[in-house]
């Protein structure tokens, strides 16, 4: 994945948010923004679901290849049905981008140590620095 497609995914992601604009405003920084994804992405690899949890908005969502899921709960039992259905998980991230309330991450996904998947991240967070939505997409 290029630097050229994860800039267009990032640009795709702003124009949908209707809290881009106040975003921008903020006074996040970006590498607080890159060390949240990163903790998340460790809490995930850990299978973490308590440290996940407190990282998540009320209202978070989360949409991939074959996952689709709205608000704390459903988000939380989605990642606990990946982490069933695994051995273990591990993340590593790639490439990070900041662009306003957004982290687009490129990262490597090693299940059960022998199967890898490259995915991309879309990451978005709320004013109070919680991820608000995740969109993933593999290849």
């Amino acid at each position: 994945i290029t630097t050229h497609t994860l800039n267009y995914y990032l640009h795709w992601a702003s124009l949908c948010s209707e809290t881009a604009s106040r975003n921008k405003r903020s006074n996040i920084m970006t590498g607080d923004l890159k060390n949240l994804a990163i903790q998340y992405f460790d809490a995930f690899s850990d299978k973490d679901l308590a440290r996940i949890e407190g990282m998540f908005s009320e209202d978070v969502a989360l949409k991939d290849w074959e996952i689709e899921a709205t608000g704390k709960a459903a988000v939380l039992e989605a990642n606990q049905n990946i982490f069933r259905s695994v051995k273990t998980i591990a993340v590593h991230p790639l490439l990070l981008i900041h662009e306003n309330d957004f982290i687009a991450a490129t990262i490597e996904i090693t299940i059960d140590g022998d199967t890898v998947i490259h995915v991309v991240d879309i990451i978005s967070f709320n004013e109070k620095h919680q991820i608000r939505s995740i969109r993933a997409y593999k290849g």
